[in-house]
């Protein structure tokens, strides 16, 4: 319970800092990766292809993206 309190409080203060620069690609990949890690895949999805739009010269969020769709395979296969 603790732990969600505190994940809840750092999508808060992600969303806040997104809302505030929203041309930060440094926002945006923490909102990002935060999604992911409560298992929000399609919100992460999102926000990572924004970024490679937005930023394309960017690796990062190219590579998140592609991790993540390569664990959502993997999920998918596991459970089908």
């Amino acid at each position: 319970e603790e732990a969600s309190k505190q994940m809840a409080t750092k999508i808060a203060d992600a969303i806040t800092a997104v809302e505030k620069d929203t041309s930060s690609f440094e926002n945006w990949l923490k909102l990002g990766n935060l999604r992911k890690d409560i298992e929000d895949f399609v919100g992460a999805v999102e926000i990572y292809k924004y970024l490679n739009v937005v930023f394309p010269k960017n690796s990062v969020s190219f590579s998140n993206l592609g991790n993540l769709q390569r664990l959502q395979l993997r999920l998918g296969a596991l459970f089908a």
